[in-house]
């Protein structure tokens, strides 16, 4: 689990502020976003796909708690009394994994190499997944602080690399050309 968030939930859309009800926003190493209802969080009270997250809001209510609001394309969910600090790492991950398509370094088409740092398994998995779309493949790796694990790695195709776990603070991925995007951009290739 990469984060577990604290939070108060509304049952329904129609009850009082008053009829809150204690659970815990969660955030799986699959990247499930889920809300688990109960002390002991054992019920599930809605799961989504991170890939279907296209905005995620986080509104101060106090120094400590926050509300974060989650918009995906079908409908919006609520937590409220959340762990302020927490939320602001739940935002950080979701802004980032919802950044516009232009501003991606992978579209520049004048690179051979890029060196990226991710803070977030989710955002190297999806960088790796659409750079692969655009002629990249991760080259090297190398973790930065915390305890380096092999499990959790992301796949792409047949190739495997280490990826960062909750454990962690960075990861450095050297990402550089494959061989088809190298032979079909020869002039490109030649006026480096």
């Amino acid at each position: 689990m990469w984060l577990d968030i604290p939070c108060n939930y509304k049952l329904n859309s129609g009850l009082p502020l008053t009829k809150r009800r204690y659970g815990r926003l969660q955030l799986l190493d699959d990247g499930t976003l889920r809300l688990m209802k109960g002390y002991a969080s054992s019920r599930l009270g809605w799961q989504i796909p991170y890939t279907d997250v296209i905005k995620v809001d986080v509104e101060g209510r106090g120094r400590i708690t926050s509300k974060i609001v989650i918009y995906t394309k079908q409908e919006n969910y609520q937590v409220d009394m959340a762990d302020k600090q927490k939320a602001t790492i739940l935002l950080g991950i979701f802004s980032n994994l919802i950044d516009t398509e232009q501003k991606r370094w992978y579209h520049d088409s004048t690179q051979l190499t890029h060196v990226e740092t991710y803070n977030y398994r989710l955002l190297l998995q999806k960088d790796v997944e659409a750079a692969a779309h655009y002629g990249w493949v991760p080259q090297t790796s190398a973790a930065i602080g915390g305890q380096t694990r092999i499990a959790g790695s992301v796949r792409v195709g047949g190739l495997g690399l280490l990826a960062t776990n909750k454990d962690l603070d960075q990861i450095i991925i050297t990402f550089g050309r494959t061989p088809e995007w190298l032979s079909q951009n020869k002039e490109k290739v030649d006026a480096f």
